[in-house]
């Protein structure tokens, strides 16, 4: 009976030393994934040695990708248009949201006026019946 008590023991050492080393991982793997890297680009510019090799322009390396300056902000001021479109769309929607909410508002309050002048006439027709009778 010892054997086996001590058995479960280390079996739940191990096990709590693996759960601790997969938080630890899952916190990294987490951490990375929440937080990109950003696209801050650092610029290489190499020399020409000689007059046969083609001048070569600087390149910035941008997610994993290698291009020039030139390219890169290229890149970022399409992003920054990007950016500002979608944002530019967004307000749209919420201004059509806002609109469209209006109305219905507008037309349940119509509703609400004719129901009360349905009632109102409903009312006129059974005074005008109890009169005629």
């Amino acid at each position: 009976m010892g054997a086996i008590m001590e058995a479960i023991n280390d079996i739940t050492k191990i096990a709590v030393i693996l759960i601790f080393i997969g938080f630890i991982l899952g916190l990294a793997v987490g951490n990375a994934i929440a937080n990109p890297a950003q696209n801050n680009y650092t610029t290489t510019t190499t020399t020409q040695t000689t007059s046969d090799q083609p001048a070569k322009q600087p390149t910035a390396q941008i997610g994993g990708c290698n291009m020039t300056d030139r390219e890169a902000e290229a890149l970022n001021d399409y992003n920054r248009r990007i950016s500002e479109e979608n944002l530019r769309l967004q307000n749209l929607v919420i201004a059509k949201n806002g609109t469209i909410l209006d109305q219905k508002f507008e037309i349940d309050s119509l509703n609400a006026e004719i129901g009360r002048l349905k009632f109102e006439i409903s009312i006129l027709k059974e005074v005008i019946e109890s009169k005629n009778k």
